[in-house]
């Protein structure tokens, strides 16, 4: 096993950047006010918050180069056999976009789809010069 690398301590008047590669759910209504706290905390910490475009609004594109950079890096760097994913089965352009990157659905339970990708069949993807773009 590898040693456990720690990254150094934030200090105040550093940037933190929030990110959210698939969805953009902190922008929704329901939900703005616990990234507002979020941010309000880190704030006070003396961080500085710098929120990513995707963060607060859906659809700007990210997600399908977020998850090949994801897998690529599952697969290749940390040697995955698997990645797995789960959420809201409404979520639709993320049911789309994780079948067409080569997942398999494995579930669906109390409105949650459950999907897997191997490490083979990323490899399959990759050879058949799947585009993710």
């Amino acid at each position: 096993m590898k040693p456990l690398i720690k990254p150094k301590h934030l200090q105040q008047g550093d940037k933190i950047a929030v990110v959210s590669p698939c969805n953009g759910w902190a922008g929704d209504s329901c939900i703005l006010w616990k990234y507002n706290l979020g941010v309000s905390r880190l704030q006070k910490l003396g961080l500085e918050v710098i929120a990513a475009p995707n963060t607060l609004y859906r659809g700007m594109g990210y997600s399908v180069p977020a998850l090949h950079l994801l897998l690529e890096h599952a697969f290749t760097k940390m040697n995955a056999g698997a990645v797995h994913n789960y959420f809201e089965d409404n979520r639709k352009a993320a049911i789309k976009l994780h079948l067409n990157a080569g997942f398999i659905q494995t579930g669906h339970k109390n409105g949650i789809v459950d999907f897997l990708i191997t490490k083979e069949q990323y490899e399959k993807q990759r050879e058949a010069n799947f585009c993710y773009c």
